[in-house]
């Protein structure tokens, strides 16, 4: 009888794409979908992410037709009022069909090449329920990897009206993930070009 192989971790995560914010300093225009250099910046991500999860979706509070054509689920945050990347994180795990959910967000324009990789490697290390990358000079708390069992505790902490992603993730135990070889890659796009 032939074993089975071991299930590669890429198979048991899904990946979101955070777009769900008011864009204040960008005008209030959806980041996702602002052009740079010919494309929106939803498509860098989607190149660089999608080959590194088993699926994907988008959470987006506005646009969702638009970001549905991307062929990917769309979900708006449940929560309401634009309350922040934690309420996209939470409605993305609500809707998560695998064990482990990767997050980024959508006004980078770009993302390591091998990000899930080495943050699931870390957890594989550590059996953490959270890894985050850190660029060498600070927490990148956006570009992480979190296990479905740590929703109840985001809904708690949502639901007592917080809102800091920092504040959160460092109540955490986490594995802080160095990527300092690539700390350029973890630069957003925040003022109109």
């Amino acid at each position: 009888m032939a074993q089975a192989k071991p299930q590669n971790i890429r198979d048991n995560i899904t990946g979101a794409i955070l777009a769900g914010g008011l864009a204040r300093r960008m005008n209030g225009q959806d980041k996702g979908l602002i052009d740079y250099q010919g494309q929106a910046l939803i498509e860098y991500i989607l190149s660089d992410f999608k080959s590194q999860v088993s699926t994907y979706m988008i959470s987006a509070n506005r646009n969702i037709a638009r970001y549905q054509a991307y062929n990917c689920p769309v979900y708006a945050d449940e929560i309401g009022d634009f309350s922040g990347p934690l309420a996209g994180i939470a409605t993305a795990l609500r809707h998560c069909k695998t064990e482990w959910l990767a997050y980024v967000p959508c006004d980078a324009y770009c993302i390591p090449k091998h990000l899930i990789a080495r943050l699931a490697q870390a957890q594989q290390q550590t059996q953490a329920k959270l890894c985050i990358a850190n660029d060498g000079q600070r927490l990148q708390p956006l570009y992480a990897l979190i296990h479905i069992s740590l929703l109840s505790d985001l809904e708690d902490y949502l639901d007592q009206g917080k809102r800091r992603v920092m504040q959160w993730t460092q109540a955490q135990a986490l594995a802080i993930v160095d990527f300092s070889d690539q700390q350029t890659l973890f630069r957003n796009i925040n003022t109109l070009f």
